[in-house]
């Protein structure tokens, strides 16, 4: 096995991770009394994975084509979703030194939004290298976007947490679907690859969204849980 990958497999081992039994412990009388379709701040979750999902495969998948496109030569083209990958990587390393010790899960999910929506801006008025810098550099962004908003989706949900992590596991098909609406508008607009990417604006907006109003909404935290009414 490879350095790289041995190094890679450590990360987990130093990752802090949310120890959701007590939590579980403590909501799971007020669980038992909500219906599933109460935690609304899941189903906004699922949606704001189906919108990263789909803009991180988006910047990946398409970045070669793009960058052929603005006339980046083809053996160097070839590369470009390689750059993609490492500055994601770039962004884990950062995201497991500073997350939580030093910044909040949804304060670095605004923040990395926010960068990423700048980043697009960049990938519709600039040209050459530039554009496809910035579609490159969204993978560093990228990184915490799914550990951020996976533990923002599922807490407080008590016995419906597996429930919801499937639910969650559902909006993968992001993936799927907004690379292939993304093509279809370079199509429309006689295959123009650059201005097609304004359809990643809506999804990181919806992001920012979630991480500021969407994952308080039908959320009770747990000290209140206990003295919550049940549901009918």
């Amino acid at each position: 096995m490879s350095s790289p990958k041995k190094l890679l497999r450590l990360i987990p081992c130093f990752s802090p991770l949310p120890d959701v039994k007590d939590e579980d412990a403590v909501t799971e009388a007020a669980a038992t009394r909500r219906p599933l379709s109460s935690y609304t701040y899941l189903w906004l979750g699922a949606l704001a994975i189906f919108a990263y999902v789909g803009v991180e495969v988006l910047a990946g998948d398409y970045i070669i084509k793009f960058g052929a496109y603005l006339g980046v030569p083809i053996e160097y083209a070839k590369y470009l979703t390689s750059f993609t990958l490492f500055f994601m990587l770039a962004g884990y390393a950062l995201g497991v030194a500073l997350i939580p010790n030093v910044i909040s899960q949804e304060k670095a999910l605004k923040l990395n939004v926010i960068c990423s929506l700048v980043l697009v801006i960049g990938v519709l008025t600039l040209t050459g290298k530039a554009a496809v810098f910035c579609l490159a550099f969204l993978g560093f962004f990228h990184a915490i976007m799914w550990p951020a908003i996976w533990p923002m989706s599922i807490k407080g949900l008590g016995k419906y947490t597996k429930t919801g992590a499937a639910l969650l596991i559902m909006g993968i098909a992001g993936g799927g679907v907004i690379p292939a609406i993304y093509s279809s508008l370079a199509d429309k607009m006689g295959g123009n690859l650059q201005i097609a990417f304004w359809v990643m604006l809506p999804c990181y907006a919806y992001i920012l969204f979630f991480a500021m109003k969407g994952h308080k909404i039908g959320y009770i935290p747990a000290a209140k849980a206990a003295d919550a009414p049940a549901s009918l």
